[in-house]
């Protein structure tokens, strides 16, 4: 199969040969590098329901019940981050990719993508990390002067599969002194506050929405369902919360309760703590119900039976599907601040983003005024001095959101770069299209990306890269 990640031990990894010691002699490697790390780690901000598994690390497993905090959110995520880097060497590799995924959560990249942890084992330590777009060799060898352990590379450097190496590609110097490789792209553009988001506001725009909304559905849970005298609901359900059940997003300890009436008659056989064999009895009992995750359904159904007063206890299990979530979604439209001219706009999109020049494709006249007909076209034809209100964008490459922008009623489309035939297509549509340069369209999402991951992951040093640029210049 053709290569699109490597990892694993980092004493394994792809060695480089004599002649590139010329760059070796840059690194100062990791000294965690080389050593093996368990690879157990927590996901303890949003994931109670893995309390209790075998996957938490003796370190972080909870310690009687008053281990169970209510505290959540990055506030928590982040000290355990601290604590876990505050001997000096840096934070578990696994544990930063997981809060990468947090960050941009990798379901929601294009299937054609190649996202996630490219170079490195997840067992290694991270003490620094360098943001860039691109992994060049400008960008590497910035790195090895900050003795990075981790280059987050927004686009792949592994894109398609690859068979063998005849030549030293930048990704095996990497993983030659041990330097990790992760790498976001369409899971950034997708993502709030990515880079889509970032582009719609550095340009001030309102009502933002994604151009292709994409849906967070999330895993399959259970609904699990019982029957208990109201007397004993609070010790069975706090049973049920001790192992993982009852977990909505950043909430815990979550059930409802009913009051209801309760029938059965014991069997000849039976022990009832309720009532006499042979004889029909009613019980004033609690209808509870719980949400449980795939992963502790066993643990929770074990910690019911085993709190329930009951000799048999009734409960019944539901699949769940959460609703879906469209918050998150390639490409961005929204509306200016106020309506603009071209001129307007080509002068607002160069101070948001920093740039000396862009590239514009100023519609075309409609067909019924170039014949007199008086029919401009309901964009205002070829006229620069025409308002335009409604912004959609694509970082990046943007064809393939083109057809979105013309159904969503677009004036302007903003991006990176488009084809030459694409562009001809929105002009003719009366869209004004403005391209940036691909990476430039990137660039300014790596600043608030970079402080992101501070926020995620205190215990390492994150830099954006001062030498990463566009391949091309306007001249």
């Amino acid at each position: 199969m053709p290569l699109r990640h490597i990892s694993g031990p980092a004493e394994s990894m792809l060695r480089v040969a004599v002649a590139q010691r010329g760059v070796l002699s840059l690194w100062s490697a990791s000294p965690g590098c080389a050593t093996r790390f368990p690879t157990t780690y927590c996901l303890v901000r949003r994931h109670r329901e893995f309390l209790g598994s075998e996957k938490i690390s003796s370190s972080l497993r909870p310690q009687g019940p008053a281990a169970m905090s209510t505290e959540t959110g990055p506030s928590r995520w982040a000290r355990l981050m601290a604590d876990r880097a505050a001997d000096g060497s840096g934070v578990l590799l696994g544990d930063v990719v997981t809060a990468l995924n947090s960050i941009a959560p990798l379901h929601n990249a294009g299937d054609w993508d190649n996202v996630g942890l490219l170079v490195g084992d997840q067992a290694q330590r991270v003490q620094r990390a360098l943001v860039t777009i691109d992994l060049t060799a400008s960008v590497l060898a910035e790195a090895a002067q900050l003795n990075a352990d981790l280059i987050i590379a927004y686009h792949p450097p592994i894109f398609s599969g690859v068979k063998r190496f005849t030549k030293v590609p930048i990704v095996q110097l990497a993983a030659s002194v041990g330097c990790a490789v992760y790498s976001p792209h369409t899971a950034l553009d997708a993502a709030p506050g990515g880079t889509n988001s970032t582009l719609a506001s550095l340009l001030g725009l309102k009502d933002v929405r994604p151009l292709e909304a994409c849906t967070e559905e999330g895993p399959v849970e259970h609904k699990l369902v019982t029957f208990v005298p109201a007397s004993d609901m609070a010790t069975v359900l706090a049973a049920m919360h001790w192992v993982g059940a009852g977990v909505i997003g950043e909430y815990d300890c979550c059930a409802f309760q009913q009051a209801g009436t309760g029938s059965f008659r014991c069997g000849a056989n039976t022990n009832p703590t309720i009532g006499t064999p042979g004889e029909r009895e009613t019980v004033e009992e609690a209808r509870v119900e719980v949400v449980v995750p795939p992963a502790r359904l066993e643990a929770v159904v074990a910690a019911l039976r085993e709190a329930h007063p009951y000799e048999e206890a009734a409960f019944d299990i539901y699949p769940r599907l959460p609703a879906p979530v469209t918050t998150f979604g390639m490409g961005r439209i929204g509306s200016l601040p106020s309506p603009m001219t071209q001129d307007q706009l080509v002068t607002h999109v160069k101070k948001a983003l920093g740039l000396g020049s862009l590239m514009v494709a100023t519609p075309q006249p409609q067909l019924g005024s170039l014949f007199g007909s008086g029919t401009g076209g309901s964009k205002g034809g070829g006229r620069e001095d025409r308002l335009l209100s409604t912004v959609a964008m694509c970082a990046g490459s943007g064809s393939s959101m083109l057809d979105r922008a013309l159904q969503a009623g677009a004036d302007v489309f903003l991006t990176g770069e488009m084809s030459h035939h694409d562009a001809l297509r929105a002009a003719a549509a009366g869209i004004t299209v403005v391209c940036t340069l691909h990476s430039n369209s990137e660039r300014g999402t790596m600043a608030p990306y970079a402080d992101r991951i501070r926020e995620e992951v205190p215990g390492i040093e994150v830099t954006v890269s001062a030498s990463d640029r566009d391949p091309y210049n306007i001249v």
